[in-house]
């Protein structure tokens, strides 16, 4: 009797999971939908790693794109099948909405992996609701409460940290050694080197140009490369003034070329070593 309950059981389960697997077209579209968001966020996750091994972004840019195409040409294809069978997707035309959501999904990952992780935009308990993700700390700088990074405030008030002054990373055409004006003018001034320390800005002495990934996480919404609802784009809550314009990063390209971020749009490129962008420093990590 045992042996046999337990093979009426096994039955039972073998049924179940066959009914499971059919289930309605409706049920397929949704399963099938779900699938295809997964296989999204395993191909930008995959361009992100690639990006951080190779720094190529323009290989990176291609990769994401061909990432959204595939996700696009798949999805309609489930929303079609389903139309074709008589019945509909449990929803439609959501696409575009869930594909950024993945995306933004994607660059939080990034940035906790690169940054550490934390409660995005929020401070203490994780739980509690999300506030401003940028702290003023009221002497020049700001915090970003996400990473942990500190940054120099710009303004428009002229001297060193005004948002209009432009430094160059070196200091003839076409040379690959940090020598510009970033570095000699401007980190020059921000660590204090010739007073020894005295007086750093901000009582600190740490400060440097940030990575390409850590000046992209600065843009209103990271993944957009180029299409940025708004100018400057940047997070609403960051303190200061921002140019719009590119800025550079640490980040070399090649031995001439180093990245830069667009703050006009929140597009991605690089730019000859020996031209001259604004520039936000940073400190931490």
């Amino acid at each position: 009797m045992r042996i046999r309950a337990i093979g009426l059981a096994a039955a039972t389960l073998l049924l179940g999971s066959t009914t499971l697997a059919a289930g309605t077209p409706e049920q397929k579209c949704e399963a099938a939908k779900n699938q295809e968001a997964g296989k999204l966020a395993f191909c930008l996750q995959k361009a992100e790693k690639k990006l951080l091994l190779s720094a190529d972004m323009a290989k990176y840019d291609e990769s994401v794109a061909k990432c959204k195409t595939k996700f696009a040409e798949k999805w309609a294809k489930e929303e079609q099948k389903a139309a074709g069978s008589g019945t509909a997707c449990p929803t439609t035309g959501d696409r575009a909405a869930l594909q950024t959501i993945i995306t933004e999904r994607a660059a939080d990952v990034q940035g906790a992996l690169e940054d550490g992780l934390a409660c995005p935009f929020k401070s203490g308990d994780c739980e509690t609701d999300s506030i401003t993700r940028f702290l003023d700390n009221n002497d020049g700088t700001v915090t970003d409460l996400y990473s942990g990074l500190t940054w120099e405030v710009k303004n428009d008030l002229g001297g060193l940290n005004d948002k209009d002054n432009t430094y160059s990373w070196t200091s003839v055409s076409f040379a690959a050694d940090p020598d510009g004006t970033v570095f000699t003018t401007f980190l020059a001034q921000m660590n204090d080197t010739v007073g020894g320390g005295a007086n750093c800005f901000a009582g600190q002495c740490d400060w440097r140009l940030p990575t390409i990934h850590e000046l992209k996480f600065l843009l209103f919404r990271p993944e957009s490369n180029g299409t940025c609802s708004s100018n400057p784009c940047v997070d609403p809550s960051l303190p200061g003034n921002t140019e719009s314009s590119f800025y550079w990063s640490a980040t070399t390209y090649s031995s001439f070329l180093v990245w830069a971020v667009e703050f006009s749009d929140g597009s991605v490129a690089n730019g000859f070593k020996h031209a001259t962008l604004p520039v936000r420093a940073v400190r931490g990590r």
